[in-house]
């Protein structure tokens, strides 16, 4: 459903219905998609009709005024707080009012309310609360991160695959985090459209496009870069050859530092990314759907070799906090590339300079997609407490929003995230929607099994390739930390 929707904006953006004013400074005046109207049609075709519009497959019931509480994260950060899952009123704000427009609308049919309990400590306040055994939320919703590494192991939450009236065949459930999160042939969490989180959290490159153009970087690489990644030919190398075009002393000091021009700023989760977007994974599942460590080979160890020592080039500046030093640089005008998350693309709109969205590079162009990381630290995700006394009711009422959430919360989404300086270019819609379709989820990050992500990070910041040694080392214990997840689990888990 979010391909339909990001194509749809992309052929409007593209007739000029979301342009804004050419001048670089002057305001956005552009309208935006109406999401009053049905979003649901597909590209080239007129808006579906009631009868062709999805309804969740779930008994007509009356919840007698229940109150479905959700644990959510709280305002603790500017940016990674949820709101996707209540709106108190109609404030103006687009994806707030999609909110409260998707809960009215469910809490009328099947009389209950949506109430949200957000807490900068959501993890801790569920441990407690299983802790308890007191019937206190209907879902959790805060970090995957969280839920992976304490409530799945000690079975606080259900088995998705357990809950009848939660049909995760459906759209607006996303296959992806369903392939990557099942354990054991066992699902406890999972993504989709009832919530906007797990894609603020999804890798992309933001890029200038000021500097692309008065660098002439076109005629080095064959192509504007939504040339490149349409035709498949936007690959690790094309990048380093673009970033190494894109340095220079801008201040004339002799140093390179933050007045400079970078070719490209990144942080160290950024040699992850950018290995699971070349296509590799560093955990698998064999045919009983348990994880697998399969990064100890010699292409892994080559590919991840040459994205740190392409992270560790004089075009590239390390930075550990983006609000504060990568973000002021690209708003700035003096980074090419921006490797971010989408989550930042709001925070852009004052920017004065032009730039554009493509995916994370692939390693080659015969690889056969792009692949785009979510950090699960911080997206969220769907999950029904073990507590919960009646687990199919939270069923239907997840149903019931995620289905509704799929026609209004989603185009809401794509409205805001494209509305800023993006909404210029038709081409940017297009990334979004590649960038959205192709997300991956690294166990590697989400566990940190036998300390892999570690060694990675520090091999980012010590300038040290080679992850020989580590990798050997971490295939034992891996497989050792691995069986005793998976004992756990099946000793713990309710279904």
């Amino acid at each position: 459903m979010k391909r339909i929707i990001c194509l749809l904006l992309a052929l409007l953006l593209a007739a000029g219905t979301l342009a804004a004013c050419a001048e670089k400074t002057g305001p956005e005046t552009g309208a935006a998609a109406d999401t009053s109207a049905d979003p649901s049609g597909s590209a080239g075709q007129g808006s579906e009709t009631e009868e062709q519009r999805l309804t969740p497959d779930i008994p007509d019931e009356d919840f007698q005024g229940y109150e479905f509480n959700v644990l959510t994260r709280g305002t603790g950060s500017s940016t990674w707080y949820s709101r996707d899952i209540y709106a108190e009123a109609v404030t103006g704000d687009i994806i707030s009012d999609a909110v409260y427009s998707r809960n009215k609308a469910v809490e009328e049919k099947y009389h209950f309310t949506v109430v949200e309990t957000g807490s900068d400590t959501p993890q801790e306040d569920a441990l407690k609360a299983a802790g308890s055994g007191l019937d206190i939320y209907g879902m959790y919703c805060f970090r995957i991160k969280d839920h992976m590494t304490s409530l799945v192991l000690q079975g606080y939450v259900r088995d998705l695959n357990g809950i009848d009236r939660i049909d995760l065949d459906r759209p607006y459930y996303d296959r992806n985090s369903r392939n990557n999160f099942s354990i054991d042939n066992k699902l406890f969490l999972v993504t989709g459209d009832l919530l906007t989180m797990d894609n603020d959290a999804t890798r992309c490159c933001l890029f200038n496009k000021e500097i692309f153009e008065e660098r002439r970087i076109a005629d080095l690489v064959g192509g504007t870069l939504y040339d490149l990644t349409e035709r498949g030919e936007w690959t690790l190398e094309a990048m380093a050859a673009c970033a190494g075009n894109a340095t220079s002393d801008a201040n004339g000091d002799g140093v390179m530092g933050l007045e400079d021009k970078w070719g490209m700023v990144s942080e160290q989760f950024n040699a992850l990314a950018f290995c699971n977007a070349a296509g590799i994974m560093l955990f698998e599942k064999d045919a009983d759907d348990i994880p697998v460590f399969t990064g100890n080979n010699e292409q892994t160890l080559s590919v991840l070799s040459d994205i740190v020592t392409m992270l560790n080039q004089d075009y590239c500046r390390h930075y550990s906090n983006a609000y504060n030093e990568a973000i002021p640089q690209f708003k700035d005008g003096l980074v090419l590339f921006y490797p971010a998350q989408l989550a930042d693309v709001p925070l852009l709109r004052a920017m004065e300079f032009n730039f554009g969205i493509v995916p994370l590079p692939k390693l080659t162009k015969d690889q056969d997609s792009y692949h785009s990381p979510v950090t699960t630290y911080g997206s969220n995700c769907i999950a029904v407490p073990s507590a919960a006394v009646e687990p199919e009711r939270s069923g239907s009422i997840i149903e019931a929003l995620s289905c509704e959430s799929m026609y209004v919360v989603t185009p809401a989404y794509f409205e805001v995230s494209l509305k800023s300086r993006l909404s210029r270019d038709a081409d940017s819609a297009k990334s979004v929607d590649i960038i959205l379709n192709t997300a991956v989820f690294e166990l590697a990050y989400m566990w940190n099994l036998a300390g892999i992500y570690s060694s990675i990070c520090t091999a980012f910041n010590n300038n040290q390739p080679s992850l020989a040694a580590q990798f050997k080392s971490a295939s034992k214990v891996a497989k050792s930390e691995i069986n005793r997840m998976v004992d756990s689990i099946r000793t713990s888990v309710k279904e």
